[in-house]
């Protein structure tokens, strides 16, 4: 074998070549592009409509799975032709290297240049003024309240901090949306400022636009009632099954719908809400037939009626995260100590009592990360709400605004401050959560 080793490293050798810096260099050069090349060629032919079928099918296949791990041998194999040092430094980096370039691809890199086309300098329509007060005095406020919440959270006891931390993004974000919809009018009364230019238009555009405060109010609602009702209705549910006969075969059925996408469920509610047929004709929609054939009362436009179409899209919302929020509190509950209930019984409490004093701190932490899981879903929610009113009748919302910027009125800045806006309000609670769970690892 030492003989073999000995040859491979004779000069004129392969063994030769990468056992030279030189060579070492060369194949970790060549080697990564050429495979970048051929990986490049497949996903250029993938995009090639006239190509057969089957032939695409089998390319992507071959690329997809077989192309990644080709890509993660060659890179180890060139790492391993480097010097010691070198190869144990780098290692890591090849297996983690191309999911991190990805995240940053496709995560990071739009999400910079969304701020860039939020930044984007458009000439003001006449009469309107960029030196917008009201939104200066909002972020002003938000600055101030966030300074402030965290120093008193700060100066509380441990234990207090826990409970307490949520306070830090909460009170600076209701504080703010108070500003803008309790007060707009003291938008006519400070805006007095000059037509121009600047930088912050288009935020002012989000903040200080009507149909924009409408999507704030509207978020605000599904945020709120959306997700108390799903934690809600998840808790009664889990608690309810955990001690009935029928447990499997009832989640089952609250968990069903999570196999629904939100599009098809916002389809099928579009049928249920259903109020097309003129008095007289057979009702397609649900409660329309059930309030013509019951009651003999007249239809009801459901999606019409403002601002209770806003709780029937909720009600699409609960249908669908209920069994989500029912299956993490089931195997939350699951966890607590037989004991520790039953010492609570022979201490003489009650169920209620042990519900509340028991099993809700018990699983407190669970109940946390489904709430901030919805609330960020509320924050973003644009699928039920594109398919069943597309924004009209007072259900307009962030996340439908901003594909209407973008796509139906070609405006990327406004587009762009609408979803700026939107990541800094999810990247508090996602914060809150990763810290959460660093948390709980320590312990």
């Amino acid at each position: 074998m030492a003989e073999q080793l000995a040859q491979a490293r004779e000069p004129g050798g392969i063994g030769g070549l990468l056992a030279t810096t030189a060579g070492r260099i060369v194949v970790s050069v060549v080697i990564p592009i050429v495979t970048f090349l051929i990986m490049r060629w497949g996903f250029l032919f993938l995009r090639d409509s006239e190509a057969p079928p089957l032939l695409i099918a089998a390319v992507a296949v071959i690329l997809g799975v077989g192309g990644v791990a080709v890509l993660f041998v060659v890179m180890n194999f060139v790492v391993e032709q480097l010097p010691a040092t070198a190869r144990d430094t780098l290692r890591p980096y090849v297996f983690v290297g191309p999911g991190v370039a990805i995240l940053f691809y496709y995560l990071a890199l739009p999400a910079i240049r969304t701020f860039w086309f939020s930044l984007e300098i458009k000439s003001p329509a006449e009469g309107t003024a960029w030196f917008d007060i009201t939104f200066l005095i909002g972020i002003g406020l938000l600055i101030v309240s966030a300074v402030a919440t965290n120093a008193w959270v700060s100066r509380m006891p441990t234990r207090r901090q826990m409970r307490w931390s949520s306070a830090r993004f909460l009170i600076p974000a209701a504080v703010l949306v108070v500003w803008y919809l309790l007060i707009p009018q003291f938008e006519t009364l400070l805006n007095g400022a000059e037509s121009g230019e600047s930088i912050i238009q288009n935020y002012h555009f989000v903040f200080a636009d009507p149909l924009m405060r409408e999507a704030l109010r509207n978020n605000v609602l599904w945020m709120f009632f959306g997700t108390g009702v799903i934690v809600v209705l998840g808790l009664l549910v889990a608690v309810l099954a955990d001690r009935s006969a029928w447990e499997k075969t009832s989640k089952a059925f609250i968990f069903l719908p999570m196999a629904i996408s939100f599009v098809g469920a916002g389809v099928i509610f579009r049928f249920v809400y259903d109020a097309s047929r003129a008095p007289g004709q057979t009702q397609i929609g649900l409660l329309n037939a059930i309030r013509e054939g019951i009651f003999n009362a007249e239809r009801i436009g459901w999606l019409q009626i403002e601002p209770w179409n806003n709780f029937m899209l909720i009600v699409v919302l609960i249908f669908l995260q209920t069994g989500f929020a029912m299956v993490l509190i089931s195997s939350a509950l699951k966890s607590v100590p037989n004991e520790l209930l039953e010492a609570g019984r022979i201490d003489g409490a009650s169920e209620v009592q042990i519900f509340f004093r028991i099993i809700i701190p018990s699983i407190r932490g669970t109940l946390i990360t489904v709430t901030t899981t919805i609330v960020i879903l509320t924050l973003k929610i644009f699928d039920i709400i594109f398919v069943m009113t597309q924004g009209r009748n007072g259900t307009e919302v962030f996340a439908n605004r901003m594909y209407l910027e973008m796509f139906r009125f070609l405006d990327n800045g406004h587009a762009g401050a609408i979803a700026t806006v939107l990541l800094f309000l999810t990247t508090p609670v996602m914060y809150y959560n990763l810290k959460r769970f660093s948390e709980e690892e320590a312990f």
